[in-house]
């Protein structure tokens, strides 16, 4: 028997020991011995002090780190049940799972069934059927590490609380990153929106509805947000974990919009090249290893590919070890919404390659609508106004010298058309700019806008033209003696 087939068979007994030890782990009871080397700071076996192989003790530094309290002692001693069976759930995932850190977090305290009911939230479908298709991209140049913080595209970790709305954590965050390549302008969006106004149903799914805090779809919610118009900022619309309010959505607050969506075959090339050209995507994943997750590449030897938790792709590495593989292989970075504390300050790292827990079966990119939140001031205004040059200011009445496209003295106003400027004036739906006339002879006049409007001098120059009364006689005097002076 050669080197490699002996260690086949070791790691074989390793893996079948901690499956076995796994699929037995809800039968276990508090009798069970206690746990070593499962929370950061436990030596090995043999080595540690009494009290840190107290459980007693652990459940007493996790309360105070977490800042847990309980109604009742039997909720108490229940909550410490549950932490010990838990403890043993870390050290099995630690066997499952060598090269991530796995111990006390702050689900500790809950039972299975109660962490995927509160903190997952994916809905159990498939991609729709109908869904557009994401064309396929050259691979050949990709870059080996990439990572979509390094280039300002991601908000901070935010925490979805007690709430079944990972989904909609997942397809803001990607239009956020759509946002950001479409505008340079990087906003944090409303997901408590989705969870109060999204209902978008999948047609071949009956009852398959976006629910709030009881689940939904990435791509769901993309729809809904094409149908909305948009999404309202965060600080405009703020989370606050339940979905038991009216929807509060209003249209004259929108930050962002979708323009389409997509969805991402499994080949993780593809996943790696839509990621590099359209920002961070949405994607499910089976959430089975990440209540005890602290740290590391997460590589399973075994993980079920159903999905049930909705997160962010952000980016990806070269180097996480995999043991599986005896090799260094690349992961994947993910962000999660279960807040700054958990994790890698409230990201997931999991080897590529082979589909783990089926991190690439449901991927979804969107792009996002070119909108400002911002007006940015083009040359020539001050304070909210611009002022025109005094030798073209009486021009500006003139209806016929615009139609005509003429340059006006001192070239203030250079080839533009009535009908381009009118095309340019019905674009802005329910915008609207006040203009105010300071005098007969307009020797000063004032453009006053609203700071949340994208619009440029062409625009301006034409709401001018078609709002201030035509002085058609004196107009093409004037005119026609700046042009043949005596």
């Amino acid at each position: 028997m050669d080197r490699s087939s002996l260690l086949f068979i070791l790691l074989s007994a390793r893996v079948a020991s901690a499956v076995a030890t796994y699929i037995v782990s809800d039968t276990i009871s508090d009798e069970d011995p206690l746990i070593r080397q499962v929370v950061p700071g436990s030596g090995v076996e043999g080595e540690a002090d009494d009290h840190l192989l107290n459980a007693e003790h652990h459940f007493t530094l996790f309360k105070s780190n977490y800042g847990k309290t309980y109604a009742t002692q039997e909720e108490h001693d229940y909550r410490m049940g549950v932490f010990k069976a838990n403890l043993l759930r870390a050290k099995r995932n630690g066997l499952l799972d060598p090269s991530a850190v796995h111990g006390v977090t702050k689900f500790s305290d809950l039972t299975p069934s109660e962490f995927r009911q509160q903190f997952l939230g994916l809905k159990p479908l498939k991609l729709p059927a109908d869904a557009q298709k994401a064309p396929i991209l050259p691979t050949d140049n990709l870059p080996e590490d990439f990572d979509w913080r390094d280039h300002g595209a991601v908000t901070g970790v935010k925490d979805q609380g007690s709430c079944g709305s990972c989904w909609s954590f997942s397809a803001v965050g990607a239009l956020e990153g759509a946002h950001y390549l479409s505008t340079g302008e990087l906003v944090s969006l409303s997901e408590q929106q989705l969870v109060d106004c999204d209902h978008e149903c999948d047609p071949q799914e009956y009852g398959a509805c976006d629910a709030g805090c009881n689940g939904g779809l990435m791509t769901s919610a993309f729809e809904y947000t094409l149908k909305a118009g948009g999404v309202e900022r965060e600080e405009d619309y703020p989370y606050n974990g339940n979905d038991r309010g009216p929807c509060k959505f209003d249209k004259a607050k929108i930050a962002a919009s979708v323009a389409n969506f997509s969805v991402i075959s499994v080949d993780e090339d593809q996943i790696a090249a839509n990621l590099v050209k359209h920002g961070p995507l949405a994607i499910g994943i089976n959430a089975a290893f990440m209540q005890t997750y602290m740290g590391g590449v997460s590589c399973p030897f075994i993980c079920f590919r159903s999905l049930d938790h909705g997160v962010l792709l952000v980016g990806y590495g070269a180097e996480g070890y995999a043991p599986i593989r005896f090799k260094n292989k690349p992961y994947w970075i993910i962000k999660n919404s279960w807040g700054a504390s958990w994790g890698e300050d409230g990201y997931y790292r999991i080897c590529r390659g082979r589909n783990v827990c089926g991190v690439d079966s449901m991927v979804s990119s969107v792009a996002a609508l070119h909108i400002k939140s911002h007006f940015e001031t083009p040359p020539g205004f001050q304070n909210g106004e611009y002022r025109y040059p005094k030798s073209s200011i009486d021009t500006l009445s003139c209806r016929s010298a615009f139609n005509a496209g003429r340059k006006l003295p001192n070239g203030s106003i250079d080839d533009l058309t009535y009908q381009n400027g009118w095309k340019s004036v019905k674009g802005y739906k329910n915008k609207f700019i006040k203009l105010q006339q300071q005098q007969k002879n307009y020797p000063r006049a004032k453009i006053k806008f609203k700071s949340s409007f994208e619009l440029n001098l062409q625009t301006l120059v034409t709401q001018v033209v078609i709002f201030i009364p035509i002085h058609c006689l004196g107009c093409v005097s004037l005119i026609w003696a700046k042009i043949y002076p005596l």
